[in-house]
């Protein structure tokens, strides 16, 4: 890999580096130098996922030296705390070997556009494109087709409970206390992944488990199995039925009068 990373001119300015420095109490000169450093040592350790493995919030605070630095980084979505692994959001897109492909492509692309002379720009522009009418109405379908409205996402795909979480952890091969450890997650972060809300559980469960994200560590309680959880379901079911006869029989003694035989 490259020994760089891409930095942006506008994020000094940018206001969820103005947002850390904020929770961190240190100026935003300080919080772009630590953010810098971060993202330096993803550059060296992490994977192309952005996965940072064997090293914990507060194993990152103190490399850095600032205290509570990986939980203001992950309040703007600059990071994911999975435990015993951190990961960096979208860093195949900027920083990974895929996105300065792509950075080192343009800075060329760009040196090449000002070598252009004068003259063959004024060559260039005398030049008229036709483009043929079928091209053209494909062209300007598919143009209407990406500013329509992008339809909201359900709130049952984008949330789910904790037994249904645990039992798709379960068909997924992973332990169903990982069920209880994601909701937690996903409701202190108000069910956003990366800054983003999220769209489905289910598909972000089966993407983490594939970066190897998943299971987390620390879990909490034992695990419990499909079977024990169906068999939760139903054991609560008969003891509601059961409840219910013997209220209903105690009405119709109630209401009998005394000596009258069924």
């Amino acid at each position: 890999m490259n020994n760089w990373i891409k930095v942006n001119a506008s994020l000094r300015t940018n206001p969820k580096l103005v947002t850390v420095a904020s929770q961190l109490s240190v100026t935003c000169v300080t919080a772009l130098g630590a953010i810098c450093h971060v993202w330096m040592i993803a550059d060296e350790h992490a994977d192309e996922n952005g996965l940072i493995k064997f090293m914990s919030a507060a194993s990152l605070d103190a490399l850095i030296g600032i205290e509570g630095l990986a939980k203001a980084l992950e309040s703007v979505g600059w990071l994911e705390d999975l435990g015993v692994s951190l990961v960096m959001p979208d860093y195949a897109q900027h920083n990974g070997s895929t996105g300065k492909t792509r950075a080192e492509a343009q800075k060329r692309k760009a040196k090449s556009r000002a070598k252009v002379t004068p003259v063959t720009k004024k060559r260039d522009a005398g030049h008229k494109r036709v483009i043929p009418d079928d091209i053209r109405e494909r062209e300007d379908s598919l143009l209407d087709k990406s500013k329509r409205e992008v339809p909201a996402v359900s709130k049952s795909k984008a949330k789910g409970s904790v037994e249904e979480i645990e039992t798709y952890c379960v068909e997924q091969g992973l332990p169903a206390g990982q069920g209880q450890l994601l909701v937690d997650k996903w409701e202190g972060s108000g069910w956003k992944v990366g800054g983003n809300s999220m769209k489905c559980w289910r598909s972000t469960i089966r993407n983490w488990k594939s970066r190897g994200y998943l299971p987390m560590s620390t879990a909490r309680g034992p695990d419990r199995s499909a079977g024990q959880i169906q068999g939760d379901s139903t054991a609560a079911y008969v003891a509601n039925q059961k409840q219910r006869q013997a209220e209903s029989d105690a009405r119709i003694a109630a209401s009998t009068p005394e000596g009258e035989i069924f």
